[in-house]
């Protein structure tokens, strides 16, 4: 068995406050974006930094939710409402997982995860640089093309 370094997670992106409000940073200058919120591992606030173990995150999610519930009761008037969504909301997303779902395409599921896996460790893995990563850019485009001739082999929706 191989043992090689590797990235075992990724955390943060998206910039919040403290109380989970989602930033928004054009030219250097942030806004807050009203109503929207990120918590977990998708939010870029921390108090464990790179450090983080999965106790530490459950923890820190418990305490930025509640940071945000807050904010929410404190900041958004109960009588706002929300606005309806039409009955047909979805179904445009229903109709694309069925067509992925029932492609009979040329290439199946475990060769194209197969394809993404080997881009990935050998272009964006712990020891790269941009001549290494801009091709990985490239083979990862080439993957994506690739989807459109997926087949899934197995159409049932219990996974």
């Amino acid at each position: 068995m191989r043992v090689i370094p590797t990235a075992h997670i990724t955390l943060g992106g998206i910039p919040t406050t403290i109380a989970g409000q989602v930033i928004n940073q054009k030219k250097g200058q942030d806004s807050i974006v009203d109503g929207l919120y990120a918590v977990g591992g998708c939010a870029s606030v921390s108090v464990h930094g790179a450090n983080a173990l999965a106790g530490n995150t459950l923890l820190e999610n418990i305490v930025f939710a509640r940071s945000i519930v807050n904010n929410i009761i404190d900041n958004i008037p109960i009588d706002q409402g929300i606005n309806a969504m039409s009955s047909s909301a979805g179904s445009q997303s229903i109709t694309n997982l069925e067509k992925i779902r029932f492609n009979q395409g040329s290439i199946s599921l475990p060769q194209l995860r197969s394809i993404i896996r080997n881009v990935m460790h050998k272009h964006a893995g712990i020891f790269r640089n941009e001549a290494s990563l801009r091709q990985g850019v490239q083979m990862m485009e080439e993957a994506y093309k690739a989807f459109s001739d997926i087949d899934l082999g197995d159409t049932s929706i219990i996974w």
